[in-house]
């Protein structure tokens, strides 16, 4: 997995929240880095270089080469504060990772491909998890597991234990827990010509109602 690097500097522990929204007007980023051995560090981050590394293709699970004032560490995020929808975040957590040591990661999942049923309009995918957590050495982490469900029949259910993973990873999550399954669209008072997208409305406010 490629490291990408980043600059952070050290700051107090004891802003004042004037200080803190002083510095997020200035395109800064409040982060702390923690690890096994090291005692927390309070440091800000460069917002378009966070920008950067959330945007990538490995997401959170980036290797980042961090420069503190000249101290490197390589780290991972394992936590983002948000605040109003669309806002900056407000505080990320950093953890010190060692690339030879398997680590603790939450990955998401990525549905590929179209059941034939969806295709000819008679069924409706219902999902299930989103997302797995797994175990592996931090530079083969990925930021998404594939799943292929274009051969599933009407009435399958996709578990977490029949997600394909890379080797030298170890699933964390229940394998029983499901990811997605697919059942026929329900008859809707004679409404047949509706598209797939307008029977899950309707059928979820059946539900609600």
């Amino acid at each position: 997995m490629k490291h990408i690097a980043m600059r952070a500097e050290r700051r107090a522990t004891d802003l004042t929240k004037g200080q803190r929204k002083q510095l997020r007007a200035s395109d800064r980023v409040l982060a702390s880095v923690h690890g096994k051995d090291i005692e927390p560090i309070s440091v800000v981050l460069n917002s378009a270089e966070l920008g950067r590394v959330l945007s990538s293709s490995t997401g959170m699970n980036t290797l980042i080469d961090l420069d503190i004032e000249g101290e490197r560490h390589v780290v991972r995020i394992d936590q983002i504060q948000h605040g109003l929808a669309g806002s900056a975040p407000l505080h990320i957590g950093l953890n010190e990772v060692r690339t030879g040591e398997a680590q603790k990661a939450t990955v998401a999942v990525e549905m590929v491909g179209e059941p034939e049923a969806i295709r000819t309009r008679v069924g409706l995918s219902e999902s299930g998890l989103t997302s797995v957590d797994v175990r592996a050495l931090p530079e083969r982490m990925v930021a998404s597991l594939p799943l292929d469900i274009s051969g599933m029949a009407m009435g399958d259910v996709l578990r977490v234990g029949d997600l394909p993973l890379p080797r030298g990873f170890e699933l964390l999550t229940d394998p029983e827990q499901p990811l997605v399954s697919l059942r026929p669209i329900p008859a809707l008072g004679g409404q047949e010509n509706l598209t797939i997208s307008e029977a899950g409305e309707q059928l979820a406010d059946k539900a609600e109602g």
